[in-house]
């Protein structure tokens, strides 16, 4: 699982990098980690799998993946949701093929209003 998700980083990567984002984080080889979030009641962390910067505004990518845990899906989209409502940005939720109706559903069950989702 954790190879599959790697090729989708780097999938995600390269879209970012074709629509004009620079400054480019991800949780790849070859690329800084991006910011990591750690929630004060059980230490877990919570990060986003890519980081771009478009136009001087930061911006949030995370790969949906009907694969894992809806869980871990719906915190981390929640947190990255408002981080990009605060940033006056975007959450890109990105979804191979195959996951891109899963992630329209998350997006919708979460109720999330800077979200956007991204075949890739």
């Amino acid at each position: 699982m954790f190879m599959i998700r790697l090729k989708y980083v780097e999938k995600t990567v390269e879209w970012a990098k074709e629509a004009g984002f620079n400054n480019i984080k991800a949780k790849i080889d070859g690329y800084e980690n991006p910011f990591a979030f750690q929630r004060k009641s059980d230490n877990e962390k919570f990060s986003p799998d890519v980081t771009g910067i478009n136009k001087e505004t930061k911006y949030y990518f995370h790969l949906a993946l009907k694969t894992e845990t809806a869980e871990d899906n719906y915190t981390n989209l929640i947190l990255l949701d408002e981080l990009a409502k605060i940033k006056k940005s975007k959450l890109y939720v990105m979804a191979p093929a195959g996951h891109v109706k899963y992630a329209r559903e998350l997006i919708v069950s979460s109720k999330l209003e800077n979200a956007e989702v991204v075949k890739i």
